[in-house]
C-alpha cells in the first residue's frame, strides 16, 4: 500500500470491473474472484528474493489495507475453509 505503482488507482479499476468478472467466471462454474500473492513479495533482485512468513504477512495486510481503502470485499481463507474443501474432494 505504499510507493509509486498506482496501487489504489489499479484497485479502483478493479472494483468497476468486478461485477462483470464475477458474472464471467459463475458461468464458467468458479464462483468468486481470487487473488493471490508471490512468495518473493520482498527484495532480492528480478529474479529472486524470499519474503518469508514476515514479508509475506506484510504484503498480505498491505493488500488487505488497499482492498479496505477502495471497498472491495474480500474473505481471507481460513484453516476451517481448507479443511472444508479438503472433506468435499473425499
Amino acid at each position: 500500500d505504499q510507493g509509486d505503482s498506482a496501487h489504489e488507482r489499479i484497485f479502483e479499476d478493479l472494483k468497476t470491473f468486478l461485477p462483470t468478472l464475477a458474472d464471467r467466471m459463475s458461468r464458467r462454474g468458479v464462483e468468486g474472484i481470487y487473488l493471490d500473492l508471490e512468495p518473493h513479495v520482498r527484495g532480492g533482485g528480478q529474479f529472486g528474493g524470499f519474503s518469508g512468513p514476515d514479508g509475506f504477512g506484510i504484503a498480505a495486510r498491505g493488500l488487505c489495507r488497499v482492498l479496505d481503502k477502495v471497498g472491495i470485499d474480500y474473505h481471507l481463507r481460513t484453516f476451517e475453509d481448507l479443511e472444508a474443501a479438503k472433506a468435499q474432494q473425499a
